[in-house]
């Protein structure tokens, strides 16, 4: 293992699931210089194992996480597809929502542009707001 990949695997946590990125990030997805330059590690880590990305593709990652570096976690789709239909598909996979709270049937809504809502989530932002316009408008 040369002097970069030792750098490269202090700075991963591998927990149970995920092998979450503790370094730099940049909108949520690990950075690292490498050769004068800045990389995504996990297209990183990815390439090393699987070779060049192919064109017209990019990666995702199936588990949602952006600072996520397992390979097995990453595939590459065409960008139209990872942009438009993707999203509509998006399940959680440990059944949470972005603020933790459990995507049950009673605590989730489909929306007519395909997501999954988190009710608690929309009405905690309902409630802020209905109070910034009230505060507003007082």
């Amino acid at each position: 293992m040369n002097a970069f990949e030792t750098k490269f695997w202090s700075r991963v946590n591998i927990t149970d699931y995920c092998w979450l990125w503790t370094a730099n990030k940049t909108s949520g997805y690990g950075t690292m210089r490498y050769l004068g330059d800045m990389i995504s590690v996990h297209k990183w880590l990815w390439e090393k194992d699987n070779g060049f990305v192919p064109k017209g593709k990019e990666l995702h990652h199936v588990c949602h996480n952006r600072g996520c570096v397992n390979p097995a976690h990453l595939i590459a789709i065409t960008k139209w597809f990872h942009r438009h239909l993707e999203p509509r598909m998006y399940k959680r996979i440990d059944n949470k929502c972005k603020r933790g709270h459990e995507m049950t049937l009673e605590n989730t809504r489909s929306r007519s542009d395909g997501f999954t809502e988190c009710i608690t989530c929309q009405r905690s932002a309902a409630k802020r707001w209905y109070y910034k316009a009230k505060r507003r408008n007082a």
